[in-house]
């Protein structure tokens, strides 16, 4: 989720960045189709860092490490875990 990609931001030196990343909730999924325009979108004013950031997601995903992911719940899933569980008969 947001977490993770703002721990890996952190972990490669652009903690500067992980507010602005949090702010835009920019979990693993946006994350691999970020571009150059949106990380300076995203305030990373330097094109040293927005190109080094791309070079860290390209290696991350060539070491078949996965994105981050968002916990998504749908909405029949959260139904089914709020739902009354049937009592067991005796």
């Amino acid at each position: 989720g947001v977490a993770q990609v703002c721990g890996w931001l952190c972990s490669e030196g652009f903690a500067q960045y992980a507010a602005a990343f949090d702010a835009n909730h920019i979990d693993g999924i946006p994350l691999a189709q970020l571009t150059k325009e949106d990380l300076a979108e995203l305030g990373v004013v330097s094109v040293g860092h927005r190109l080094a950031i791309l070079r860290a997601r390209a290696a991350r995903q060539q070491e078949g490490m996965p994105m981050p992911r968002a916990h998504a719940t749908t909405e029949a899933g959260a139904r089914l875990a709020s739902a009354p569980r049937p009592r067991a008969s005796a």
